[in-house]
């Protein structure tokens, strides 16, 4: 696969990425991850974070949260539905189902 040719975010990143130092990627990925977290919006944004870079299971997250149980199964749900939208994978919410 060649990840230039990714939707969405990849632009910025991908093979272009090479030509620069590894500070200057570093500040690439931080930029990327801001704008895909932007993305999600404010409510949904932190959980996401929590769930994919910090390893958080979702039990532990709803927990952390203050959510209702079994909720978080939903929330990470519209988390990642907004999350394909950024990238381009989702183009209309009657695209995904949820869980």
């Amino acid at each position: 696969m060649r990840w230039g040719d990714a939707a969405g975010g990849a632009k910025q990143g991908g093979w272009r990425d090479c030509e620069l130092s590894m500070g200057e990627r570093a500040l690439a990925a931080r930029e990327r991850v801001r704008q895909a977290l932007t993305a999600v919006g404010p409510d949904l944004s932190g959980a996401l974070f929590d769930l994919c870079c910090l390893d958080v299971g979702i039990s532990d997250l709803e927990s952390r949260r203050g959510w209702p149980r079994r909720s978080g199964k939903l929330l990470v749900s519209l988390a990642l539905r907004a999350l394909g939208r950024h990238y381009g994978y989702v183009r209309h919410t009657s695209d995904v189902e949820l869980v």
